[in-house]
């Protein structure tokens, strides 16, 4: 189960980034490196990466990708990436 913390106001790219000093703290430097390569891809080079107040944007960002899946669509990286 995920610990509880206190909420705290962050960027986007905070977020990103306390999630793969997780992964690494937990000896999955591998999984770290995979998802580095996707948030610098798709994420760090956006406005939305510098966003301030995550919940509220990730909360329907997620939302809508959850109920895209549901629905059968699923992404895949542009040839070349």
């Amino acid at each position: 189960m995920a610990r509880k913390t206190s909420v705290r106001n962050c960027t986007v790219r905070d977020a990103l980034e306390a999630y793969l000093a997780d992964l690494r703290r937990h000896g999955r430097a591998e999984a770290a490196n995979e998802a580095l390569w996707r948030f610098r891809l798709a994420v760090y080079e956006d406005t939305l990466a510098d966003i301030d107040t995550v919940n509220r944007y990730v909360r329907a960002v997620v939302a809508g990708l959850n109920h895209a899946m549901e629905l059968g669509h699923v992404g895949t990286l542009p040839p070349g990436a």
